[in-house]
């Protein structure tokens, strides 16, 4: 679950580790938008991944932004080879925050 105006990253966990991936991409979709863009999206290099555990980190001016109840998160990657890795799909869902636009968090 994600929380409108919160900056908790979301932890992915996978079946096997994800450090020898060298193209790795996590996606966050609106259920409702299927097709067009991401709300989100997340490369290698702004992942903290540690074996099968990625952080996936949200600020929450992100967060605050999002409307949608239901989120689809989708992850792929590429393998030594060159052969594309797809994982399933993961449903999220979005909690509506009245107080989301009172920010608590600085930047700088």
């Amino acid at each position: 679950m994600i929380v409108q105006g919160s900056n908790n990253p979301l932890v992915l966990t996978f079946d096997t580790s994800v450090d020898d991936i060298p193209s790795l991409s996590v996606t966050l979709w609106s259920a409702a938008g299927r097709g067009t863009r991401p709300l989100k999206a997340w490369t290698r290099a702004d992942m903290m991944i540690n074996g099968a555990t990625v952080v996936c980190p949200l600020t929450e001016d992100e967060t605050k932004n999002l409307v949608s109840a239901n989120l689809i998160l989708e992850a792929k990657g590429l393998d030594q080879d060159g052969n594309t890795i797809f994982w399933e799909e993961y449903p999220i869902d979005l909690h509506r925050r009245r107080d989301r636009m009172i920010t608590l968090t600085q930047e700088g």
